[in-house]
């Protein structure tokens, strides 16, 4: 299995108020490669964007590949595992949004974008085209780190023409379901002044899924950094401690997921280790 040192990862996290939108910029970028490298991500539900200079990648997902050449590509949310397999020669710039924001910077909108993978264009989703157009030359010439603060400064000058209000009430629901990972929708509904046919509308426009799929893959994404770190006693002590019902309901949540069951994942993050 593969890890990112193979593929030379590259990555800054801006600060507020782009990191309000902005997960990471990143970049990989390996000239000499000629093995297939392939990563298997699970989702958190943003949106993201990937440049392509190099060779052609394939990126997976739901039983569908996509085949992208030299060129932008806009990936909208979903709950579904992402794969994205490196052919050869690797040059790929990506931008990952948070959960709902992406749209400050797509102007078609998120919503058309679930489960979706779309090729950008001078027709569709305009803003990436041309972002990919501005950094084709700065790629191959420039220094990594510039490169990344060079596509921050320009997402910064794309931001400030963004109405931040639209966002305001979106940002806050996100953070109370991040921080509230088991409590019912009504609830939530009461504690954020919103209703809940709002959230669920809401969520499906900015962020692409359910309220409770949301709040589903957040807690799997917590759990996955215990396991990861092996911060647990044991598989059970750990899925009480998440607020799964018993261990066998957390194995069928993690495989629903991951497509690997919580010990399957565990050896191969054993294996990475070793191979590092």
């Amino acid at each position: 299995m593969p890890t990112l040192d193979d593929i030379n990862y590259l990555k800054i996290s801006p600060e507020p108020p782009l990191g309000d939108y902005v997960q990471a910029i990143w970049l990989a970028q390996h000239d000499k490669n000629k093995e297939v490298l392939a990563f298997s991500l699970l989702s958190d539900c943003g949106s993201c964007i990937l440049f392509n200079y190099g060779d052609e990648i394939r990126l997976s997902r739901n039983n569908q590949s996509h085949r992208v050449s030299k060129q932008a590509v806009v990936v909208g949310p979903s709950k579904a595992l992402f794969e994205i397999g490196f052919n050869n020669q690797i040059c790929t710039l990506g931008i990952n949004f948070h959960p709902g924001t992406g749209s400050a910077f797509l102007e078609n909108g998120i919503e058309q974008l679930i489960d979706r993978i779309e090729i950008s264009n001078e027709a569709h989703f305009v803003t990436a085209h041309h972002m990919y157009i501005k950094f084709e030359n700065e790629i191959q010439t420039g220094n990594g780190e510039s490169l990344l603060r060079k596509v921050e400064e320009s997402l910064i000058n794309n931001l400030s023409h963004y109405h931040l209000q639209v966002q305001d009430k979106l940002e806050s629901l996100i953070t109370l379901f991040k921080r509230e990972q088991d409590m019912p929708l009504v609830l939530l509904a009461d504690m954020s002044g919103i209703s809940a046919r709002e959230i669920q509308r809401k969520f499906k426009q900015y962020v692409g899924i359910s309220p409770k799929v949301y709040q589903r893959l957040m807690k799997l994404n917590k759990v996955k950094d215990r396991l990861s770190s092996g911060d647990y006693e044991s598989l059970t002590q750990l899925a009480i401690d998440n607020g799964y019902y018993d261990q066998a309901h957390f194995i069928r949540e993690f495989k629903f997921f991951m497509n690997l069951t919580p010990k399957q994942y565990k050896k191969l993050k054993k294996q990475i280790e070793r191979a590092q």
